[in-house]
């Protein structure tokens, strides 16, 4: 039985033999992007994933995990005008840490989470100062039980909000922890009810929005169903009630949220067909001209109507599908980006891109090449910039991917032609997929893993810049 998993195979494979009936065409330049440069290199060894974060003044933050032998959580301080800092080591000795998650205030203040433990043994971060270096690491998950991190949200003023996935006597549950700026995390707080599977958070300005989807079980029936829940609370105030937004008939996974400068709200999630055969992109919109949102939980539980993204469902044939959703907010507009994979399985998959601003959500906008496959999207807006990076397969002379990026300037969509920004020469692994920081001024980071560096076959951390929007 084909599964969504087993399109996206098809896909990379159907587009992987393309470059042979394709005349061989000129690779997309980086410009206006800087790089790639090196951030670290490991033999022996592999980075299991990355992050990036940017402060007000162009400065960044890049943090990664390394596998065997370490295990450790690094940093590298970026300044404004790219020069790199020394390795900093963030995780002390025996967490077995992974999976990091980094975010930035305004002045370079930096909070940066991770997985700890080989069997979701807990949660840790740190609070690192502007001036850099080392930070006091502090265990936020609830001790003597299993804990997977999820999200983290930073805002311009250091106020932060972590979730994760915690497990209790009842079952495994959201949780949160939370930061007002310049002040320590508050205390663990499990959300909901028990069956929590994946979360992801979002702060306002007067607003932190949790968004988990929960295993459920219908009466007299032994097969499983899932759901996607909300809680929206004021800032400073005990998470509110959480109420299921995705319809009882969804078996719903993969939840998203953005939260824009007005505490308007994007909850995105994909409801799973038969036995994981295809996937459709839904969400709900908060628009808080309608429902006063700082008048309380009341009003920023009120979400709007149900939204499809994806294609429409088809009974009989082949059905296109949708995986891998990413959303971001800024502003006055809320922006939410998916892989499209058409139903034929043999067409190039597609990266598209929706925008809600004014009221009105628009027409998805295709920001890949249409001649390959595109996959890992990551999606960000900020001010009047929208960026867009993937990997793009089925390019003559490029090996397993090439990490690609588009912009679009004056709070549109109207991308700019592609630009590549990783070495096509070095195989850009999967495993560790290309994440995209824009800071306040649309100055950006994007970091991504090499392979068979200079035939050495070791590791290599990259990445490539991209200044403020003029």
């Amino acid at each position: 039985m084909r599964t969504i998993w087993g399109v996206l195979a098809v896909a990379v494979a159907a587009v992987a033999m393309a470059p042979a009936a394709r005349a061989a065409g000129a690779l997309p330049g980086p410009a206006p992007w800087q790089g790639p440069a090196d951030v670290a290199r490991e033999r022996g060894a592999q980075f299991s994933s990355a992050g990036a974060a940017l402060a007000a003044d162009g400065r960044g933050i890049v943090v990664w995990a390394s596998r065997r032998p370490g295990f450790a959580i690094s940093a590298v301080d970026v300044a404004a005008g790219g020069a790199l800092g020394a390795p900093v080591t963030l995780s002390p000795p025996g967490d077995r840490a992974s999976a990091p998650l980094v975010g930035m205030a305004a002045d370079g203040e930096a909070v940066v989470a991770w997985h700890v433990g080989p069997r979701s043994s807990g949660v840790s971060l740190c609070i690192r100062p502007a001036s850099g270096g080392p930070c006091a690491v502090r265990r936020i998950s609830l001790p003597g039980r299993r804990a997977i991190l999820q999200s983290l949200a930073v805002d311009v003023d250091g106020s932060a909000i972590v979730a994760w996935v915690q497990q209790t006597a009842g079952g495994w549950r959201a949780a949160v922890a939370e930061r007002a700026p310049g002040g320590p995390f508050g205390r663990a707080r499990l959300v909901g009810p028990p069956g929590a599977t994946a979360a992801d958070v979002a702060l306002g300005p007067a607003s932190a929005t949790l968004v988990f989807s929960r295993l459920t079980r219908r009466r007299g029936l032994a097969r499983r169903g899932s759901e996607i829940r909300v809680a929206s609370w004021l800032r400073g105030e005990a998470p509110a009630l959480t109420r299921a937004v995705s319809p009882r008939g969804h078996v719903a996974v993969t939840p998203r949220v953005a939260v824009d400068d007005r505490d308007d709200a994007i909850v995105a999630w994909q409801r799973i067909h038969g036995a994981n055969e295809f996937a459709i992109a839904y969400a709900r919109i908060r628009d808080c001209d309608h429902v006063g949102c700082t008048n309380g939980p009341g009003a920023l539980a009120r979400l709007g109507a149900l939204r499809r993204l994806g294609p429409r469902v088809v009974r009989r044939g082949r059905q296109a599908s949708t995986s891998d959703l990413t959303v971001s907010a800024t502003g006055q507009r809320l922006v939410v980006g998916w892989i499209h994979l058409a139903g034929d399985e043999r067409s190039a998959s597609q990266i598209r891109v929706a925008q809600w601003s004014g009221g009105t959500l628009g027409a998805p906008v295709r920001a890949s090449d249409a001649g390959f496959s595109g996959f890992d999207p990551q999606v960000v807006a900020r001010g009047d910039r929208t960026i867009v990076i993937l990997r793009e397969y089925g390019r003559p002379g490029v090996r397993d991917g090439l990490v690609v990026a588009r912009i679009a300037d004056r709070a549109s969509l109207a991308f700019a032609p592609p630009a590549g920004l990783s070495s096509p020469a070095l195989i850009q692994q999967s495993a560790a997929r290309p994440r995209l920081a824009v800071g306040p001024s649309g100055a950006a980071l994007a970091v991504f893993t090499d392979y068979g560096a200079g035939g050495s076959g070791a590791g290599e951390l990259a990445l490539a810049r991209l200044a403020g929007a003029v």
